[in-house]
């Protein structure tokens, strides 16, 4: 746990240095896990162009920080069970869907380079997306009666609360003393 605190204090050192370049910041440390500004800002361009269960159960209009955190509890929870593990066409097809959003081959490779990710890094924050959508498939349940956003904003809210989540002020509130 303290190793992601250390990393946090070297970052802000690093970034109030003059003519420092930040490249990314981590924004919240939920468990052992580190969520950075890069993933919160993936999120708000990839949940209108993907059917995932987690963005819909959350909602139209949820902070995809909030989101963000939320995958990664789910993704923690998960582990690395088998039966929360997609297969590598699983991980194609949720490629290929999101390709279809994509006029041409250009625009595709620019939404790519834009949001930083190449086959093998979009490969990677897709497989983690299904199997937290198949966490939730699995393991959530509702009330006779009950929405499914519902029931999710009950279940979840269980979950944060039994999770370590550490939101990380920015460097200027830090420099600020707020």
């Amino acid at each position: 746990m303290l190793r992601p605190l250390v990393a946090c204090a070297w970052f802000a050192a690093v970034a109030a240095e003059p003519g420092a370049v930040v490249v990314d910041r981590i924004v919240a440390v939920v468990g052992e896990r580190l969520v950075l500004q890069s993933d919160v800002q993936l999120e708000s361009v990839l949940a209108p162009l993907e059917t995932s269960t987690v963005s819909t159960m959350a909602g139209p209009g949820t902070d995809p920080m909030q989101v963000v955190i939320d995958r990664a509890i789910l993704r923690g929870l998960a582990g690395n069970a088998a039966i929360y593990v997609p297969s590598d066409g699983e991980v194609d097809t949720r490629a290929a869907i999101l390709r279809q959003h994509f006029e041409d081959d250009t625009a595709w490779r620019q939404f790519l380079q834009v949001n930083g990710l190449d086959g093998e890094r979009l490969a990677s924050l897709l497989y983690s997306r299904l199997v937290v959508d198949r966490y939730v498939q699995r393991n959530l349940s509702r009330v006779d009666g009950q929405s499914e956003q519902a029931a999710y904003a009950d279940w979840i809210r269980v979950h944060r609360a039994r999770t370590p989540i550490r939101r990380v002020p920015t460097i200027e509130k830090m420099g600020s003393g707020r």
